[in-house]
């Protein structure tokens, strides 16, 4: 296996010790509500915002409980980022991902970068640019849409309890894109609208990185001087036409709001906030009142062959191996083949011991001073968010480079110590333990 060599180490930079904290963004004030979603909405806006500014000062993430969460992140590259990534979805355990500029093609596999335990849909442009991407969770039934566009675009069809289902979009147009990208983006939705007009039970919820930062969404109009006055208007005439509302309102890169995340039911959505990201853009984490099928995977069977009563076992080999000299030539090789895979599973069955284990994924990589140096750098980009202040923006910038380079550090150094140890003590386990982990 080929590995790089670890990143240097440097010295962190200077980290303040008292740090405020600003509670997440609130839920957009135009919510349109049925009767019954209006109880949701109401509590959503009284009792979760009183929660969420208490617990936001110490934490940027959210207690998950029971919700849907998803993530919409800008990874600018993901080749390179498998330690961040890992990490990323370790401290926030989405359900789904919604992935932009993956800049990939067919010749990398989804394994070299998500986590264990998802499963993608992608849809790539090239290497070096562009390309979407959803990935969540492994046990949640879900199955791509087949809606052809000609703009980077991909939906995933999710099931819910109660025969509800969840379509989930990505959506990228790039800076330099036209109109183009977004009328393609309002014929999918069309063609979405046919397959779910019988079924009033949908939830459709549409993410990624939109390159339209001169909207005001409380107003839902464009910001007077927008160089991209067309642009801008055409996302939010395509929202109003598909009755889509953009739940999200903190700024994603530089004081803009880039990436959107946006619902045709927005009294569902529970909390919606900004965390650090994984490139120049910040991730938008969201919680939703939403309740998935499981596909529940049975546990894995897996024989103690130390544990063996050998003796026995060789005692009932050499008596079937007496049996079968004295038959096989008067049977098939079909019949020879199947006499000898169940003696095999027999003996095995009678006297080698079994148990069952459960999955668990880990990173064992990751350790307690990486997760407190994470915690730190959520606490620093509070802080800059809160004071606005370009000093401790610069610090939470270095600090984030500090915590992305010593995250790939660790990842590169549990790698080579796994390939020293295999190779001095002539032990593969430790190697192919970890390629099947992955």
């Amino acid at each position: 296996m080929k590995t790089s060599s670890p990143v240097s180490h440097r010295s962190p930079p200077t980290i303040p010790r008292r740090l405020p904290s600003t509670p997440g963004s609130s839920l957009p004030s135009r919510i349109p509500s049925t009767p019954s979603s209006q109880i949701i909405a109401t509590t959503t806006q009284t009792s979760t915002a009183e929660s969420t500014s208490q617990s936001m000062s110490a934490r940027l993430v959210p207690d998950k409980q029971n919700n849907w969460r998803t993530l919409v992140v800008n990874c600018n590259g993901v080749i390179g980022k498998k330690a961040q990534l890992a990490n990323l979805v370790s401290y926030t355990d989405p359900d789904v991902l919604i992935v932009t500029e993956t800049k990939i093609d067919g010749t990398v596999s989804s394994a070299e970068f998500i986590p264990p335990g998802y499963k993608s849909f992608r849809k790539d442009r090239k290497m070096g640019g562009g390309g979407v991407l959803i990935a969540l969770k492994s046990k949640y039934p879900a199955e791509e849409v087949d809606i052809r566009t000609d703009c980077e675009l991909i939906w995933v069809k999710i099931s819910l309890r109660q025969q509800r289902t969840l379509y989930t979009g990505a959506f990228y147009r790039p800076p330099s894109d036209t109109i183009y990208s977004l009328e393609e983006l309002n014929r999918s939705l069309e063609q979405l609208a046919l397959k779910t007009k019988n079924n009033k039970n949908s939830t459709i919820i549409l993410g990624g990185d939109f390159n339209t930062g001169e909207i005001d969404w409380d107003t839902l109009s464009v910001k007077p001087g927008s160089p991209q006055k067309v642009i801008n208007e055409k996302v939010v005439d395509i929202l109003d036409e598909h009755h889509l509302t953009q739940v999200h309102r903190e700024p994603t890169r530089e004081g803009r709001l880039l990436d959107l995340l946006c619902t045709n039911n927005p009294s569902l959505t529970k909390t919606s906030n900004t965390i650090p990201g994984i490139s120049d853009h910040d991730v938008i984490l969201t919680d939703s009142y939403l309740r998935p099928q499981f596909v529940k995977t049975p546990p894995r069977k897996i024989r103690l062959f130390s544990k063996a009563d050998w003796t026995k076992l060789k005692e009932e080999t050499d008596e079937f191996a007496k049996q079968y000299a004295e038959v096989h030539e008067s049977r098939t090789v079909e019949e020879n083949w199947n006499a000898i895979r169940d003696h095999i599973d027999q003996i095995i069955d009678k006297f080698v011991p079994a148990k069952n284990i459960s999955v668990r994924y880990h990173l064992p990589w990751l350790t307690a001073e990486l997760k407190r140096m994470c915690k730190r750098k959520c606490r620093m980009f509070i802080k800059a968010r809160k004071s606005k202040k370009h000093s401790d923006w610069e610090k939470f910038k270095d600090y984030k480079r500090f915590v992305a380079n010593e995250i790939k550090k660790a990842h590169w150094q549990y790698l080579n110590e796994i390939l020293s140890t295999s190779l001095e003590e002539n032990n593969s386990k430790p190697f192919w333990r970890y390629i099947k982990s992955q």
